[in-house]
């Protein structure tokens, strides 16, 4: 399975959060104690290799790293926004190695992993500056790119900039404070450090949605869900994932988003 999330920044804010490398020692945490700190509305395990020798001593976290949302060969991620978040790391300019890219200006790139299937985490520019999240099930490196090109074209009509592949395995995870669900296709596990998205504005729904509608509400709604494929069509997994979240959300659930539950998601509702 393939969650491929898109993040206008004019919406949304996305941003780093973590450790500061301290003498070597971090504390890592679940991604809903992350979400909790960093005031975010979604996390997904943020896991780089290897900085540039430059920033080595102030940013590795025991092999892995706070990921800068920019790189002047790359260009913008994310949107930094350090003013309120002591412990975010925010670096202009930074340069990165160790980690591979699967697609460049819209060409998916030679010798991507064709046979190692793993849960991986992928993420990005469009086009037209948005930023990409893939978290993935147990797929190889190529399927991904092939495949998330091909969605980029067709749901959104647009193309990738970059995409590069972040991690995989047991720390490939992703927490949604809206609906209170984690994704953990591979197991929980505790991380240094998040790549953190937060409403700028607040979504109006205007029907009660339900299994069998389709539309860029659906849209919404899933991505705010978490945990399933974002493709605007309300059908079984949509239904049943809604379920799960009406429950933690201590609502009745009966797979209906409604007023309650917008209200409870953090939404607004005007039918």
């Amino acid at each position: 399975m393939i969650i491929l999330n898109i993040f206008d920044p004019k919406d949304y804010e996305i941003y780093t959060y973590g450790n500061k490398y301290t003498g070597g020692n971090v504390t890592p945490r679940s991604l809903k104690e992350w979400t909790g700190r960093s005031g975010a509305d979604w996390t997904f395990n943020l896991a780089f290799f290897d900085f540039a020798s430059a920033y080595n001593n102030a940013r590795n976290i025991g092999g892995r790293t706070l990921q800068p949302v920019f790189s002047s060969k790359v260009g913008q991620i994310g949107c930094p926004d350090a003013a309120n978040r002591t412990d975010q790391i925010t670096i202009q300019g930074s340069s990165f190695r160790g980690w591979s890219t699967a697609i460049k200006d819209g060409a998916v790139q030679k010798g991507l992993n064709t046979t190692a299937y793993r849960a991986r985490n992928m993420n990005g520019l469009t086009t037209d500056g948005r930023y990409i999240h893939v978290t993935t099930s147990k797929m190889t490196e190529y399927q991904v790119a092939i495949q998330v090109l091909n969605m980029v074209k067709k749901d959104y009509r647009t193309g990738i900039k970059y995409l590069f592949i972040e991690d995989a395995g047991g720390s490939t995870q992703e927490y949604s404070a809206i609906s209170k669900l984690s994704y953990t296709p591979e197991g929980f596990r505790d991380v240094a450090s998040v790549m953190c998205i937060k409403r700028k504005t607040i979504y109006t729904f205007t029907r009660t949605l339900h299994r069998g509608l389709n539309g860029e509400d659906t849209r919404i709604l899933q991505q705010a869900l978490g945990g399933i494929e974002v493709d605007g069509i309300f059908g079984y997994g949509t239904q049943n994932r809604l379920k799960e979240a009406q429950k933690a959300l201590k609502l009745n659930p009966d797979g209906y988003a409604g007023p309650l539950t917008a209200k409870a998601m953090g939404f607004n509702f005007k039918a």
